[in-house]
């Protein structure tokens, strides 16, 4: 552990004097070195995951290794889809997301050309909607990942506090 202890200072152009008798302003030029590292004193834990509750996570990415494409198909694109099924629109999933609709538009399109097929139809002035494939791709990725925090949450306890 590592416990950070901020050095403070006066921020005015003031030519006051720290307790060292160097010049603040001296100071805010090394703005490295307004940070001391200081190890804390503890006893190591007799076992792993003793001291306090271990978690672990996996991110689940789907990708053609045989092209040479940007992306994948991965959480960000699969919270999109559902954001389109539950929005009807793209423009409205990407805006619940807090991401600019061409941005989620450059997403879709790369998961798209990984899994060779189309995820998105757009309806016009409608929105748009998943297609059987997109359905599909997601309810695949949904499954997967439950599967994969399932093995995680199963084989902590035996790994780690064993």
């Amino acid at each position: 552990m590592v416990r950070i202890v901020s050095q403070t200072h006066c921020y005015n152009d003031c030519r006051c004097k720290t307790s060292k008798g160097l010049p603040i302003w001296a100071l805010r030029r090394r703005a490295s070195a307004a940070f001391i590292r200081e190890p804390l004193q503890t006893s190591p834990p007799n076992t792993l995951g003793d001291s306090m509750p271990l978690s672990a996570h996996a991110r689940l990415t789907i990708s053609d290794d045989a092209r040479d494409l940007p992306g994948a198909f991965g959480g960000g694109c699969a919270a999109l889809l559902e954001g389109v099924a539950e929005e009807g629109s793209l423009n409205r999933a990407a805006k619940r997301m807090g991401m600019a609709y061409s941005k989620a538009w450059r997403i879709v399109r790369e998961a798209e050309g990984h899994l060779g097929c189309e995820l998105l139809v757009r309806d016009g002035a409608r929105g748009s909607r998943l297609t059987p494939e997109g359905e599909r791709a997601l309810l695949a990725y949904r499954t997967l990942q439950s599967e994969i925090d399932e093995l995680i949450l199963m084989r902590m306890p035996e790994l780690f506090r064993s």
